[in-house]
């Protein structure tokens, strides 16, 4: 049987105090996130309020987007998820 323990990145313990310390940040991180998607959540609804599905925003970079229906044209809708019933997605160039 081969020893392949020099193929394992090895890294030092953390003491008590630092996983400690690395669980407050990662819980604090992930608070952070929460409340952006929130804010974003926000954003993209008072979008939808005033673009109806298949309405287009261009950005100045030149960027564009598109509001989708996913239930336009069925009542359910298969994704390993939750499930938006409407999302802003760019619109990608087909390249040939």
């Amino acid at each position: 049987m081969e020893n392949h323990s020099h193929d394992v990145d090895v890294k030092p313990a953390l003491t008590a105090r630092q996983r400690r310390a690395c669980l407050r940040r990662a819980l604090r991180l992930r608070q952070r996130g929460r409340e952006l998607y929130e804010q974003a959540d926000q954003e993209e609804a008072n979008i939808r309020r005033s673009l109806p599905a298949g309405g287009q925003i261009t950005l100045e970079d030149g960027r564009r987007f598109h509001v989708v229906d996913n239930f336009s044209e069925r009542n359910v809708v298969f994704r390993p998820a939750a499930v938006r019933r409407f999302e802003i997605v760019e619109v990608k160039e087909k390249r040939e």
